[in-house]
């Protein structure tokens, strides 16, 4: 229910069911990850130290990488935030080893490397995320904001583009107009 709650919106009304919850929950576990990752979840926007203790703890539970990768990448995206780049580049980089297949987990590294100033690291993050989903237009975004970043502004403009056209195919024309605006204040999108 308290999940449910949060997807709701209604992440007060929730966190007193989670923590009922896990008062009566005894042992280590699933039923305990879960418990632990939705309070961290409800706490993310209000109390992100707290959320940051929750997501620590659901990631000690003896669980499996695929299990556990929720929680993991929350608590990456919640270090971003809280700038504490170094430890968020380590949490999320765990998920590119264990689990290399997880597409966020390459988006989210790019992200966070792109902030700590590793240009290259980002671009190498986002590429092999577009291994994975090469029809991601945020990532073709991204890569190109990362390239922009590091001077490559042909290739910059080549991603914007492919961004673009991805979000027209998706139908997501205010998106694709918006970017083609933004992208087009930082290099010429006609040169192509």
């Amino acid at each position: 229910l308290g999940g449910l709650l949060i997807s709701e919106g209604k992440n007060e009304d929730a966190i007193p069911l989670l923590e009922n919850g896990l008062k009566q929950c005894g042992s280590a576990g699933a039923e305990r990850y879960e418990l632990l990752l939705h309070l961290g979840i409800a706490k993310s926007s209000s109390q992100p130290e707290e959320a940051e203790s929750y997501y620590k703890r659901a990631l000690e539970e003896p669980l499996s990488p695929q299990v556990l990768v929720g929680a993991r990448l929350n608590l990456g995206a919640l270090l971003l935030r809280l700038n504490k780049l170094a430890e968020a580049t380590e949490v999320t980089a765990a998920v590119t080893r264990q689990l290399p297949e997880v597409m966020l987990g390459w988006y989210n590294l790019g992200l966070i490397q792109r902030k700590a100033g590793d240009i290259g690291g980002a671009i190498e993050a986002y590429q092999s995320g577009l291994e994975l989903d090469p029809n991601s237009p945020e990532l073709h975004q991204n890569l190109g904001a990362a390239q922009l970043a590091g001077g490559n502004f042909e290739a910059a403009r080549g991603s914007f583009l492919m961004a673009i056209g991805l979000l027209l195919q998706q139908n997501r024309k205010a998106d694709a107009e918006a970017l083609a605006r933004s992208a087009g204040e930082l290099v010429n999108l006609n040169a192509a």
